[in-house]
């Protein structure tokens, strides 16, 4: 295992943790389908253990609705920033921490 990767997964799993004691759970996007405007469907890694109401990716805030089990779940965004500028956070591999 490289030196790079062990110390991305340790920073992944520390990152996760403090999701974790704070009650929300990180996940990792595996598509994303745009909608409207700032909205669209998410497609995450891993099957939600729990119902969520909003995601944060790269310290911004997405309204959601989910249920147990979902790995696909639609999400809108209400704020200053652009369509473009949202595409460019939400991208395949970007993770994302779900409350």
């Amino acid at each position: 295992m490289s030196h790079e990767y062990e110390e991305a997964s340790k920073d992944m799993h520390g990152e996760e943790a403090k999701a974790h004691a704070l009650g929300a759970s990180m996940n990792v996007i595996r598509s994303v389908s745009w909608g409207q405007g700032t909205s669209g469907t998410l497609n995450v890694a891993t099957a939600l253990t729990r119902p969520c109401s909003s995601f944060v990716a790269s310290g911004i805030m997405f309204q959601i609705q989910t249920t147990v089990g979902a790995t696909s779940f639609p999400f809108t965004y209400h704020g200053p920033r652009t369509r473009t500028v949202l595409q460019q956070i939400l991208r395949p591999g970007t993770n994302i921490v779900l409350q």
